[in-house]
């Protein structure tokens, strides 16, 4: 008990450090935005004289270690300041904001547990067989999806085809409980990562639990089937899956700004991309202030879970289907994106904006370009960019990893990891707005903005698997014989992980085609009528009732890309892992 008070002492130590940073990190991404709110509160043709009245009006004429000061102590009692262009208390806004945010939260976590439950469970009791390999593929694929992709196409089968749900929350306020319809598309596509995920832990908790020693001892005392499952075995597969629970708040909330943009919801997410436009330093700072702390605490949380029911590793289960399902999905995509631009030909004169004719197969775009010429154009730079990015992870992460991994010096590791894990604490959408707002990327910029907030958790899984190797009695035995770091960095423990990092790396892809293909939709990184799949979801929406065409298809080739590659880790990672035969229960 006195071990666990201490462990519990030194988290909640180390939690309020990284709260500590979160708010300093806030506070000097925000001071870096371009301009103020006083350039854009005095208008297109701002005159220096009002602007220097207004500065000193809102008091941006002062230093910024004075303004941190007051921010901070106004923090430590509740106030988070006042909007710097409507003069209305910060925490108004996010009462505001607050209810429709926590009313979509709410509802996805309380569908998410028993749904990702019971589709775990259900895999798990028919290892092997039809359900399971279709439970697995499905929550493997939809799993890499964009919410912004996944949104569009539900929207043009269950609001425009088939006229079942409105398309979007407009006309509803801030009262969503009482028109429940206009909650039910931004549920399912907040729903679709967070449920994919728990469902393939309880699955595999379930496996390894089932095929235990003890469950073996329990049959032969002749306890009942159902009582092994779920009396003994489900509580032991959902701690993993409860670890994995709390971490969904970076999903959520990385979500909700996608979900709020897409289905025009007032909540906290459409404020905190306001108020980035705005230059409204102080809401952004409450907004980010309030999603890091809530990771921080959410995190805390998963760790205790963690040290306290210590979850087995992994196991191994039967194949999804090979290489097959996946390859066969993103065939299509990954051709166009990398054949599409020899195959475009010259470009076609413009034509009306959202036309359906003979001379356009596919239609015509927001500015009257050719659907079918965008296309073709639009998806080398969502591969491009995502493999840079994640060259570039790894560039950063290996030897960060290693080096934590090998060292005897804990000094060392706190200060190579610690920074670290304050970025792991702001989520990584919020992050990837504020530094874009702050720096405007082009395209290398935001290849180097995702692996940014790549970087943590690699390094941390890097990290982790060198620690086993470098634990090994070989590695002290090559010290000994005075072998330099780099022969056991490179030529013994970085050659131990290559399957791990393999598998990361496959993995690490699909995520990171995640993150460009929704930065992009935000307009990060790309101009707003750029050739690129992302760019054309979200500039076309206007015209997705007359001319369907120019967001389907775009959204349809993200998802293939996304799904395909994540079914081909998935196959590649269990070829390579021989199958634990066990006895059904």
């Amino acid at each position: 008990m006195n071990a666990l008070r201490s462990w519990i002492a030194r988290r909640l130590l180390l939690g309020v450090l990284q709260t500590a940073a979160v708010v300093l990190l806030v506070f000097g991404l925000t001071e870096a935005l371009p301009g103020d709110a006083a350039v854009a509160f005095a208008g297109d043709q701002p005159d220096p004289q009002r602007i220097a009245a207004v500065r000193e009006a809102m008091g941006l004429d002062r230093p910024a270690h004075e303004r941190l000061t007051d921010w901070v102590v106004g923090l430590l009692h509740g106030d988070f300041g006042t909007s710097l262009t409507s003069g209305r208390p910060v925490a108004g806004f996010l009462a505001d904001g607050f209810g429709p945010t926590l009313l979509l939260a709410t509802l996805t976590v309380l569908v998410l547990v028993p749904v990702s439950v019971g589709l775990g469970v259900l895999a798990a009791r028919h290892e092997g067989r039809l359900t399971d390999r279709l439970i697995s593929s499905a929550t493997l694929g939809v799993y890499a999806v964009p919410e912004f992709a996944l949104g569009v196409l539900l929207v043009s089968v269950f609001a425009l085809r088939l006229g079942w749900l409105p398309p979007t929350a407009v006309g509803y306020g801030t009262d969503l409980l009482a028109h429940p319809a206009a909650l039910v598309l931004p549920v399912l596509v907040l729903l679709a990562r967070p449920v994919c995920s728990l469902a393939r832990l309880v699955r595999a908790g379930m496996i390894d639990a089932l095929a235990a020693p003890w469950t073996a001892h329990a049959r032969r005392y002749g306890i009942p089937g159902a009582r092994i499952r779920y009396g003994h075995a489900l509580p032991n597969a959902l701690a993993p899956a409860t670890q994995q629970l709390a971490r969904t708040i970076d999903w959520l909330l990385c979500g909700v700004i996608v979900v709020e943009a897409l289905y025009v919801i007032p909540g906290l997410g459409t404020v905190l991309m306001n108020a980035v436009a705005d230059r409204d330093i102080p809401v952004v700072q409450g907004l980010a202030v309030v999603f890091g702390v809530a990771t921080v605490l959410l995190n805390l949380g998963a760790d205790l879970v963690t040290h306290r029911l210590a979850p087995r590793s992994g196991p191994r289960h039967e194949a999804t289907g090979g290489y097959g399902p996946g390859a066969a999905v993103v065939a299509v995509p990954l051709g166009i994106a990398l054949a599409g631009p020899l195959l475009v030909g010259e470009p076609t004169a413009r034509a009306a904006s959202f036309t359906l004719d003979a001379g356009h197969r596919l239609g015509t775009d927001f500015v009257g370009r050719d659907v079918v010429q965008q296309v073709l154009l639009g998806g080398r730079p969502v591969v491009l960019v995502a493999l840079a990015a994640t060259v570039l992870v790894y560039l950063v992460a290996l030897p960060i990893g290693l080096a934590c991994a090998l060292t005897h010096r804990r000094w060392l590791e706190e200060v190579l990891m610690r920074p670290l894990d304050v970025l792991l604490a702001v989520p990584s959408l919020l992050m990837i707005l504020l530094v874009a707002a702050a720096f405007p990327p082009g395209k290398a910029g935001l290849a180097l903005l995702v692996a940014f907030v790549s970087v943590p958790d690699a390094t941390r899984i890097v990290r982790a698997a060198a620690a086993e190797a470098a634990s090994r009695p070989a590695v002290e035995a090559l010290r000994m014989q005075g072998e330099s770091w780099w022969r056991l960095a490179v030529g013994y423990v970085g050659r131990s992980i290559l399957r791990t990092l393999a598998a990361d790396a496959g993995i690490r892809l699909t995520g990171v085609l995640y993150l460009v293909a929704t930065a992009a939709f935000l307009g990060i990184g790309v101009a707003p009528d750029a050739a690129d799949w992302a760019v054309m979801v979200d500039r076309n929406r206007t015209g997705l009732i007359v001319q369907p065409w120019a967001v389907v298809v775009p959204a349809l080739l993200i998802v293939a890309l996304t799904m395909g590659g994540n079914l081909l880790v998935d196959a590649a990672m269990e070829r390579r892992t021989p199958v634990r035969k066990g006895r059904r229960t």
